[in-house]
This record gives C-alpha cells, structure tokens and sequence, in this order.
C-alpha cells in the first residue's frame, strides 16, 4: 500500500523524489498539471488526482494516448483558470465541481473525462419528508416540500 516512500507511486517520485518514472513527454504534462493546479487546497497531483490508479500503467508505458488526451484536457481547463470540474476533493471522492454539457448540447472540453454526477435524491427525498417519511410531519404539513428549521 503506497505510503509516501520511494516507489510507491510514480507521480510521489515524480513531484516528491525527482524520480523520472515516465516517459518524457508525460512527465512534461504531469509536471505542467502540477504547475498550473498547485494552490491552497489543491495538489493535482496528490492528493486531488483525477484518474488513479492510470499512472501505474503510464509509469510503464502503457494507455499513453489515454494519458496525453486526459492530461492535455486538465491542461487547457487549468490554463483557462478552471479544473475543479476534474479535480477531486479528497474527502468525498468526486469532482469538486460538478459540470454538465446536457443543458447547452454542446460538448464541453470536460465531457469526455469519467466523472461521475453525485446523487441528491436521497437528500431531496429526505427533505420533502419528514423524519419518519411522512410529509405531514413537516411544519406546514408538507405543503412547501421543505422544512423550516435547519436539519440537525
């Protein structure tokens, strides 16, 4: 299990022990998405990684279109002073934005990438009802669909 160490992961020997695991034009857009994405709260190439566990493959050669067509397009969205539609927040595990293309039918420079939308049924579902599912348990009966004190 990787923990920090020397050879642990590629991309910890690549930005932490100036170990070159990649090929060269790889590294050049793993060490330009560091550059462009490092800020407060946001390390791309740590703990914010988009598309783990790919880089073992990349560090060995493998899937290197995958590579330079994902990391091309987290360039051009950081470039363009965004990202956080690929980034991941590490304590929930998904984007920290999340963008959709459906509502304008165009193609986002994003929509190719395997983000996944969260699922707000069960809070929407949880706040049209009461404690016990029943709607009339609400305030107001369940008339507006929302309750008016703050959830505990």
């Amino acid at each position: 299990m990787p923990n920090g160490r020397p050879r642990d992961n590629p991309l910890t020997d690549l930005t932490v022990y100036g170990v070159r695991p990649f090929p060269p034009d790889i590294e050049a857009l793993l060490l330009r998405v560091d550059a462009l994405g490092r800020r407060p709260g946001r390390w791309p190439l740590g703990e914010n990684w988009p598309f783990s566990p790919r880089e073992f493959s990349w560090e060995q050669g493998e899937n290197l279109d995958e590579a330079r067509a994902l990391l091309t397009n987290l360039i051009e969205l950081l470039e363009a002073g965004r990202g956080d539609e690929v980034l991941l927040d590490p304590r929930t595990g998904k984007a920290f934005i999340v963008a959709s293309s459906q509502s304008s039918g165009d193609t986002e420079p994003w929509a190719a990438l395997p983000l996944e939308e969260p699922d707000d049924r069960a809070s929407d579902e949880h706040d049209r009802e009461g404690e016990d599912g029943d709607p009339d348990d609400l305030p107001d009966g369940g008339a507006s669909g929302r309750r008016s004190e703050p959830l505990a």
